[in-house]
């Protein structure tokens, strides 16, 4: 029988991956639960995985679907302890924030990416999102301009970096900041869990994202009027509208009726 202080790990565990899961669903039975460790092991791990490279690059697609064709690739981290060991970042990202080690691993691995830029990507075009915790760290801003101006003319490949809508809105002296600096390297921006809040899309109009990124329910709930006033910015500067988290073809649809036909997703 589980302990409660062993239901109450693994209830966190599950909110944890529910949140970090690229489906966004996540259902754990008790047989089949992964291990629910404490903040002391995850701290070792985690500390252990930042001084031996121990991140490792996977991909996900994002599709056209109307076009039929690869949009692009979502570059996602996973913490590899051995070729018989490894950990999700659904697993491993919340218990991170948690210890504030977040923002030690987005250095790791920015540095791996742009290091190892001829790793096993290819020249296709991949995004890799920035979280606003790593954002807001005042060391961040130098760190990304040191890398990019030593390593960013060696990527094999397309990058887009993505960032989150949230931060953008509170923080758009900061967030230009970065614009200019990524645009300087023709690295493109995204937008990523983007909320929308209010009907002012100006913003938009004046980062000009390649794209945005929302959940499909987010799209699927919104009102003409208020679909109608984000389209008006984002379909006069050429801005692609992203639906993730499409997991069924009646998802599919119900998001072609609206006009969304490029998704990150499972179907």
């Amino acid at each position: 029988n589980n302990t409660i202080a062993e239901l109450f790990s693994r209830s966190d565990n599950a909110l944890a991956l529910a949140k970090f899961n690229q489906e966004k669903i996540h259902l754990e039975k008790s047989e089949d639960a992964v291990e629910v460790m404490g903040k002391e092991a995850w701290k070792q791990i985690i500390n252990s995985a930042v001084e031996q490279n121990k991140f490792h690059f996977i991909s996900w697609n994002v599709i056209d679907a109307k076009a039929k064709k690869l949009a692009h690739n979502v570059l996602s981290i996973n913490l590899v302890i051995d070729e018989h060991k490894s950990y999700s970042y659904a697993q491993f990202m919340a218990p991170a924030i948690q210890l504030k080690l977040s923002n030690s691993i987005y250095k790791n691995v920015i540095e791996i990416l742009f290091k190892n830029s001829n790793m096993h990507l290819g020249d296709s075009t991949y995004s890799l999102r920035l979280p606003q915790e790593y954002l807001e760290d005042k060391s961040t801003y130098e760190d990304l301009s040191k890398l990019l101006k030593t390593y960013a003319h060696t990527l094999s490949f397309k990058l887009i970096i993505e960032l989150p809508d949230k931060f953008i809105r509170q923080d758009r002296g900061s967030i230009k900041e970065y614009i200019e600096l990524f645009k300087r390297y023709n690295i493109d921006i995204g937008i990523f869990e983007f909320i929308g809040e209010g009907d002012d899309y100006q913003y938009l109009q004046d980062l000009r994202p390649i794209y945005i990124k929302g959940e499909s329910s987010y799209f699927l709930t919104q009102n003409i009027q208020s679909l109608s006033a984000l389209r008006l910015i984002t379909d006069t500067v050429g801005i692609t509208l992203i639906a993730v988290g499409v997991t069924n073809i009646e998802t599919l649809e119900k998001l072609k009726e609206i006009d969304i036909h490029t998704l990150q997703g499972y179907v």
